[in-house]
C-alpha cells in the first residue's frame, strides 16, 4: 500500500505535511494519478500569470519538475491557496461524477466531507 499511494507520488519529498495528507487522502479516493494530476494542475494555476517556472505536463507523475515547482509555491507562502486549489478540483470532479451518473449522489456526503476548503 505504501508503495502504491505513497512512494508512487513521491510524498516523502514533499516539504508539507498538509499537503502530504491531501495527496495521500485523494491518492487512497480517487487513484494516485489523479492525485498527481490535481497537484501539477493546481501548481499551474498558480504560475499561470507569473510563469514563474516552466509549465508543467499534466501527466500524473510526480517528477523533479513538479517537485521544484511546489518548492517554489511553498517557500512563496502559498501553501494555503494550493490547498484550496487541489480541494475545488477535488470537489469539482465530485460535481462531475454526480452529473455523469446521478446514482453517485448517494456517496456526495461522504465525498464532501473530504473537501475542505478552510486550511
Amino acid at each position: 500500500m505504501k508503495k502504491y499511494y505513497w512512494d508512487s507520488n513521491r510524498l516523502d519529498n514533499i516539504n508539507s505535511q498538509k499537503i502530504v495528507d491531501e495527496m495521500f487522502d485523494t491518492a487512497v479516493n480517487m487513484g494516485r494519478n489523479r492525485a498527481a494530476k490535481f497537484l501539477q494542475e493546481s501548481l499551474s494555476y498558480l504560475n499561470r500569470n507569473e510563469r514563474i517556472f516552466d509549465d508543467l505536463d499534466i501527466d500524473g507523475h510526480i517528477g523533479p519538475t513538479t517537485l521544484r515547482s511546489l518548492d517554489y509555491i511553498l517557500s512563496s507562502g502559498e501553501e494555503k491557496l494550493l490547498l484550496k486549489v487541489l480541494n475545488v478540483l477535488q470537489g469539482n470532479f465530485y460535481l462531475k461524477c454526480m452529473k455523469k451518473n446521478p446514482a453517485q449522489e448517494k456517496f456526495m456526503r461522504g465525498w464532501f466531507n473530504r473537501v475542505n476548503l478552510t486550511t
